[in-house]
């Protein structure tokens, strides 16, 4: 009989961690997941406010979840600040408990409010094993004063049969830029429009995918420069399509900040790794982690520069060579370090291993 492996997760979460999930063939995975407005257990779901309340919902969380918590052989939560963590660590210590990370910043806001940075700090002396998904947020636990002998990195991974080159579409004269993301200022697309607008170039194109508080921005500027389209929100299934009919993809990330406090950075940024599959050369910035996940040989432009995002656009979009040059280096780094398939089977070894002690 397989161990059984149980996942508390967000209700609806994109499917990062799922499409590793769903691969594990030595495990018996289940999911147990939780609503975003609060906790779900077992199809109840609890308003957010009383889960800061954590103390009150130790009773109902050990007798609704207690018998498919007590008969799995691990348990794993997602990040240190989250309620489910605390109460995996507090309720059920003789059970080997493994917290996924994605978190960068020592200073998050769910780290210095009450009652979330005690459990936080509770979490992190007593999860036994802790699994970051970039080298950054391995960083940030060892800043946090976690051993790092309980810290071990794990890229996340896509399925790079979907997310591949189709550079025989691209004989058209132009050059396509994508974007895909949600529209908010802390990614910087109020940037990439004025950027992209400096360029005047008859052939470069424009795609802008995503839905946010910027939306209507972006149906403004477009409606002046016919270069620039905008295609709303993209389905799971129709990314791939969308990827491989560019040519460029950019990523203007910002460092969100109150005042002097950076509050929020790129943890990862999952579309980077779908264009790199795609075989794309990437425009960026240096924001949090993009430079771990992108390597040094893309384009990589300061925060909040017009003017440099706009000479690399003129840069990467004037030279095909470099083009294709870049795009087969992010395919094959893709291959080498974000293959859902050999991801997925890093991460299971990994559970086999601690689920061993």
């Amino acid at each position: 009989m397989k161990p059984r492996l149980l996942f508390i997760l967000p209700q609806k979460r994109p499917p990062y961690e799922i499409e590793m999930i769903t691969r594990f063939r030595r495990f018996d995975p289940s999911i147990l997941w939780y609503a975003r407005n609060g906790l779900k257990v077992l199809g109840h779901s609890l308003p957010w406010r009383r889960v800061l309340s954590v103390e009150s919902l130790e009773h109902l969380f050990m007798r609704r979840s207690g018998n498919r918590i007590t008969n799995a052989k691990l348990i794993v939560t997602l990040e240190l600040h989250s309620p489910e963590s605390y109460l995996v660590s507090k309720c059920f210590p003789e059970h080997q408990h493994v917290v996924l990370v994605w978190e960068t910043l020592k200073n998050h806001p769910f780290y210095l409010v009450p009652p979330i940075g005690l459990q936080s700090r509770y979490v992190s002396k007593n999860a036994d094993h802790f699994i970051a998904f970039t080298r950054r947020s391995a960083a940030h636990l060892k800043s946090l004063g976690i051993d790092p002998s309980k810290i071990s990195v794990i890229y996340p991974g896509i399925d790079l049969t979907k997310f591949k080159p189709t550079y025989n579409q691209r004989r058209s004269g132009k050059v396509r830029f994508l974007y895909s993301g949600v529209l908010e200022r802390h990614k910087g697309l109020d940037i990439l429009l004025q950027a992209f607008r400096r360029t005047n170039d008859s052939n470069f194109e424009l795609t802008i995918a995503g839905r946010g508080s910027l939306e209507t921005m972006v149906r403004s500027t477009a409606a002046y420069d016919d270069r620039i389209k905008f295609l709303g929100w993209l389905p799971q299934q129709e990314r791939h399509y969308v990827f491989g009919n560019s040519d460029v993809f950019c990523c203007p990330s910002l460092d969100a900040r109150f005042f002097f406090w950076k509050y929020w950075e790129e943890q990862f940024g999952f579309s980077l790794v779908e264009a790199m599959g795609s075989g794309l050369p990437v425009v960026s910035t240096n924001c949090g982690a993009i430079s771990e996940v992108v390597g040094s040989r893309n384009l990589i432009v300061p925060q909040g520069s017009v003017n440099s995002m706009a000479l690399a656009l003129e840069t990467i979009g004037g030279d095909e060579g470099l083009r294709f040059h870049l795009g087969s280096e992010n395919r094959s780094r893709a291959e080498d370090l974000f293959d859902v398939e050999k991801q997925s089977l890093h991460l299971e070894n990994a559970m086999i291993r601690l689920s061993a002690h």
